[in-house]
């Protein structure tokens, strides 16, 4: 959770790229918060505890902008260091 927090901090001071683990996290949230309450006991756990870290510190709302910002990080970028392409 603490990541999370960090990286939004750093706002656009840096570039962030998305893993398989934050994409699995904004689906979850998604997921999660999109179907009703007493419906959510049959969803399978998320199989990390980020979800669950991040439930007792952000609210439903929070939790969604969060999820909304991971799906907006790239998943590669292409950059250059002395002359070579990446």
């Amino acid at each position: 959770a603490g990541v999370y927090f960090q990286i939004l901090k750093l706002g656009k001071k840096c570039t962030v790229i998305r893993g398989n683990h934050d994409h699995w996290l904004a689906n979850y949230i998604f997921r999660y918060y999109g179907m009703d309450e007493r419906d959510r006991v049959l969803l399978q756990s998320y199989p990390y505890n980020s979800f669950h870290l991040l439930q007792e510190r952000l609210t439903e709302v929070d939790l969604k902008q969060l999820a909304e910002r991971i799906l907006s990080w790239p998943v590669q970028v292409e950059i250059e260091v002395d002359g070579q392409p990446y």
